[in-house]
């Protein structure tokens, strides 16, 4: 999304929230978060239940303690997921679970989590809310807001834009600090349903406001939709290369779809841990 359009398109969402029009939706917080769940496409729901996959990061094979690494990301459930980063020294530690932390976000693009899912223990409201989008042809739009019961948890609000048939236009977080993160979203269809392509994030940093901007390429492979390219890139207000920011691209290669790769490997890690410290090798 050219800076500029984007700008004007936060300016009409940042000056449209002072005069939203909050009132009583006809319908129920969950009833929206299903009809949005109907309309996305998530490869859970179309069966894919154990994936494994490379994630080639562009700049680690210059590097002499990664150029031989093999990062995989391992799914075979929500409550399992896991990276693992082979063929690097063990001197390189620290360096391995840098990469590890780079990439584990990463999975809610592979392996997105339903609505219901995300909203599921919190405490939810459903506001009809006034407001323009440029390029968007909605004139109806809601925000589900769910509450974390847990005080102590980092996110204390999370927030969705949706239009009444379901589809995203924006996520909010508001921090336990109060300070709230704003997301653009970008749709597009597929004969699959819709996948979010772009993420633009509103970022307040010493240097002024910055861009965080993620965007997603996707495939069919062997029946499933799913991501084959991802790249950040962090700009300025003049649509620049942030200063400082360093950006990322990731290819997804050598998919294992529904193969036990990732069964197989949990299996392994709950079998480890059944090992007494001090017992291996007696």
């Amino acid at each position: 999304m050219p800076i500029h359009r984007l700008l004007c398109t936060m300016l009409i969402v940042l000056l449209a929230a002072t005069v939203w029009a909050k009132g009583k939706a006809n319908i129920t917080p969950d009833a929206l978060a299903a009809k949005s769940d109907a309309l996305y496409y998530y490869p859970a729901a179309h069966g894919l239940s154990d994936l494994a996959v490379d994630l080639v990061i562009d700049g680690l094979d210059a590097n002499a303690a990664t150029k031989d690494a093999v990062v995989t990301y391992y799914y075979a459930g929500d409550t399992q997921q896991r990276v693992t980063v082979t063929n690097i020294a063990d001197s390189y530690a620290k360096l391995r679970d840098d990469i590890i932390n780079l990439a584990a976000p990463l999975g809610q693009y592979l392996m997105p989590r339903t609505a219901a899912a995300t909203f599921t223990g919190m405490k939810l409201r459903l506001d009809k809310v006034g407001m323009q989008l440029m390029g968007v042809n909605a004139t109806s739009f809601y925000q589900i807001i769910g509450t974390s019961p847990d005080q102590r948890d980092g996110v204390k609000e999370y927030r969705v834009v949706l239009d009444a048939d379901g589809l995203m236009y924006q996520i909010e977080n508001k921090l336990k600090d109060n300070s709230v993160v704003v997301a653009n979203i970008e749709n597009a269809k597929t004969d699959a349903g819709w996948q979010i392509t772009a993420l633009t994030t509103r970022l307040t940093t010493q240097d002024g406001i910055r861009w965080k901007v993620e965007h997603l390429q996707y495939e069919k492979i062997a029946g499933f939709m799913l991501p084959i390219r991802y790249t950040l890139e962090y700009r300025d207000e003049f649509n620049k290369p942030a200063r400082g920011m360093g950006g990322m691209t990731v290819s997804f290669r050598n998919y294992q779809l529904n193969k036990g790769a990732a069964a197989a490997l949990f299996a392994a890690l709950a079998e480890k841990e059944k090992v007494p410290a001090g017992a291996a090798g007696k």
